[in-house]
């Protein structure tokens, strides 16, 4: 079952045609490349002509589909380092365990975050033959967070629906 879109992600395109690369004396290069075996490499740099300052980034990700396991490791031009684990689908169905930290050497300081998340999703048929909603509720133990999105599907096109909701974070 596929889960809809996120609301802001809608029309997401039509955005970054007006908003990526169009700034005036600020330069940016992306590069994205993937290897054979999945591990996926994502660099990314800038140059502001401006105050001549240049920044860059630099990650790389490994998927382990066989254990549900996602590796990702950062590292950018202020010298901060930055690690996610993240296990999803092993323990139980819908279940994401995201383990996040970050070190910077330079100041010796670091910060570890874990987050526990469980997703629920359900498709419903409608009187109309051809109309179907598909719901996804996401559940967050970090933040104390309920996502609700659903999508009804007709002969018309889809039609979207979130709310969201956060306690404490």
């Amino acid at each position: 079952m596929a889960i809809p879109p996120p609301y802001a992600d809608l029309g997401k395109s039509a955005r970054d045609v007006f908003t990526k690369g169009y700034g005036f004396g600020f330069i940016k290069l992306d590069l994205k490349t993937k290897s054979e075996n999945g591990l996926e490499f994502i660099s990314s740099g800038s140059a502001n002509a401006e105050t001549s300052k240049v920044t860059g980034s630099l990650e790389t990700k490994y998927k382990w589909a066989e254990y549900g396991l996602t590796f990702t490791e950062k590292w950018n031009t202020d010298n901060a380092l930055g690690t996610e684990i993240t296990v999803e689908d092993q323990l139980a169905k819908g279940l994401k365990l995201t383990f996040d930290s970050s070190f910077s050497p330079n100041t010796g300081l670091g910060s570890a975050d874990s987050e526990a998340s469980k997703r629920f999703g359900w498709e419903k048929p409608l009187p109309h033959p051809h109309s179907v909603l598909n719901e996804a509720l996401l559940l967050s133990a970090a933040c104390r967070t309920y996502c609700h999105h659903a999508t009804l599907t007709t002969p018309h096109g889809p039609a979207y629906y979130q709310d969201q909701y956060f306690w404490h974070c």
